[in-house]
């Protein structure tokens, strides 16, 4: 059952960095040329910036495992704090406040997101 548990939270850990990288990628394609990229250097440096939110994983990882406990309200905002905290922390110097805030607080709200849905297909299953 743990072990089933941490799996399932890996994976959403993941699928939402995955959701965030692909939010930041077209961000940077519409801030950079207002369409996709065109050129293989432009294409390869954003899509290198975007999947650089995978720093923000292993302290996701740690405030689910540090907030277990708390209520949800409690909960919510130490992960939020946590998450565009540690977004400012690594990337503010290297990509600036807007980008760096980004990181963060994608990764939080798409992380939220999914365990909100997934606890809610749940108790539609159970009732």
């Amino acid at each position: 059952m743990e072990i089933e548990r941490g799996m399932y939270m890996m994976k959403r850990k993941i699928l939402a960095w995955v959701f965030q990288s692909v939010v930041i990628f077209l961000l940077f394609s519409f801030y950079f040329g207002g369409v996709f990229y065109t050129s293989f250097f432009a294409l390869v440096s954003g899509f290198l910036l975007s999947i650089a939110g995978i720093v923000v994983l292993p302290f996701s990882l740690l405030s689910d495992y540090a907030t277990k406990r708390f209520s949800n309200g409690y909960r919510f905002i130490v992960t939020f704090i946590l998450h565009v905290g540690v977004g400012i922390a690594v990337f503010v110097a290297a990509q600036g406040w807007v980008l760096s805030i980004l990181y963060g607080f994608l990764y939080w709200l798409f992380d939220e997101s999914i365990k909100v849905w997934q606890t809610n297909r749940k108790k539609e299953s159970l009732s």
